[in-house]
């Protein structure tokens, strides 16, 4: 294993905390625990701001979060060291703050330290830390405010130090670090502008902690890039410069690349994980590796997917919410602050949920409004609270 990997992972392990602790591992579906609406803390939201009614999409980094609005506005908050919160300066934001007056965002991905949004018109922008040309502005250097790309784009995903977008001709591009191969274009070498992926026939991807998986239309799993922990899926921890197919399946329908594990989703709605496992997220009801897809659980009514670096979140086809893995910083939601091994149900009537390093954002289905809960050191949860929640808190804005 390299040196920039290893402190990778030593760095990961720093933020995580200096200790585990083992919860209850009810198994999804149970209802042995009270919902997440009657949990200390559900409704807070800060005296000081207002909150904005009507959210479409949300996104969690390492120390910031954004969402686009019913207006198409887009708005982040919480740590801006870079820049990743595009408004211009470095100044850090408690509240969800505005980026520009643009009115037109329609998607956007933050999971590290930078953003990326796409116009729809198909315009691609990103910002914040670029020290390993994750921007794909081709000069290296941060940004403080959203850089065009490029055009004629239809998705993108912002890995930690990474980035992946898709064209509406099912070609995939990734653009960043790629000392293990992240990139999938069969180097090593970093890219400051979008560089193909090899391969065809992309649906849906995910970028994560220096590895990336992708879908085809085929219904085929793919995934390459770092593979200390197995969290490429393919039974071995050999990391891979090119796409590599995840067993014989042509059955999946989803994917999300985590810190160091990954999940995906199969057509018949079963959910299936990997990689890292020392905090429970793979939701197998114990804390060891898996090399390739397992199981979580017997439940086949999964609607949708996010994984954190250290937790993983999923909603069911009837808006329930379940949550496991690492709680130290209450990412879970549920109340509490011990790791869940299997998912566990931490409330109803969502309509999104997202997964970022240790927070967790979702949007409620009856209002859209937004909830932010988890590690809180730098506002990322956007309610104006201090201190890590441990339960959803409203988000606001000034």
């Amino acid at each position: 294993m390299s040196i920039k990997k290893f402190l990778a992972g030593v760095l990961g392990l720093i933020f995580v905390g200096m200790f585990i602790a083992c919860g209850d591992t009810n198994e999804a579906g149970s209802n042995v625990n009270q919902p997440l609406d009657h949990s200390p803390g559900f409704g807070q939201a800060a005296s000081n701001g207002s909150a904005i009614s009507g959210w479409l999409k949300v996104a969690g980094g390492r120390y910031h979060s954004c969402g686009i609005a019913t207006d198409h506005t887009l708005w982040c908050w919480g740590r801006n060291f870079y820049g990743q919160l595009g408004v211009g300066d470095t100044a850090n934001r408690s509240l969800a703050t505005q980026v520009g007056t643009d009115t037109d965002w329609t998607q956007f991905s933050a999971k590290d330290q930078h953003t990326c949004a796409l116009k729809s018109n198909g315009d691609l922008y990103c910002w914040g830390f670029n020290g390993s040309g994750q921007v794909g502005d081709g000069s290296g250097a941060d940004k403080k405010s959203p850089t065009f790309v490029s055009g004629g784009w239809q998705s993108v995903d912002a890995g930690y130090q990474h980035s992946c977008a898709q064209k509406p001709n099912a070609t995939l591009w990734c653009w960043g670090l790629n000392t293990s191969g992240e990139l999938g274009d069969g180097t090593y070498r970093y890219k400051l502008t979008p560089v193909k992926v090899l391969g065809t026939g992309w649906v849906t991807y995910s970028a994560g902690q220096a590895f990336t998986c992708g879908k085809k239309k085929d219904g085929s799993l793919w995934c390459w890039g770092w593979n200390e922990y197995g969290q490429l899926g393919l039974g071995n921890t050999v990391d891979k410069k090119k796409p590599t197919r995840v067993g014989k399946a042509s059955d999946w329908s989803a994917v999300a690349a985590g810190g160091y594990h990954a999940c995906a989703k199969k057509t018949d709605g079963t959910l299936w994980c990997w990689g890292f496992n020392n905090n429970g997220e793979l939701g197998i009801g114990n804390k060891t590796e898996k090399y390739s897809p397992v199981k979580v659980g017997s439940a086949n009514t999964w609607a949708s997917l996010s994984a954190g670096e250290y937790h993983t979140c999923a909603r069911k086809k009837n808006k329930d919410l379940f949550c496991w893995g690492y709680a130290t910083y209450g990412q879970l939601g549920d109340g509490e602050w011990s790791d869940r091994t299997t998912p566990y149900k931490v409330g109803t009537g969502w309509t999104l949920v997202v997964a970022g390093t240790e927070h967790t954002c979702g949007i409620t289905a009856s209002d859209t409004l937004l909830w932010c809960w988890g590690w809180n050191d730098d506002n990322q949860l956007g309610s104006g609270l201090s201190g890590n929640q441990n339960s959803p808190v409203q988000v606001v804005n000034p």
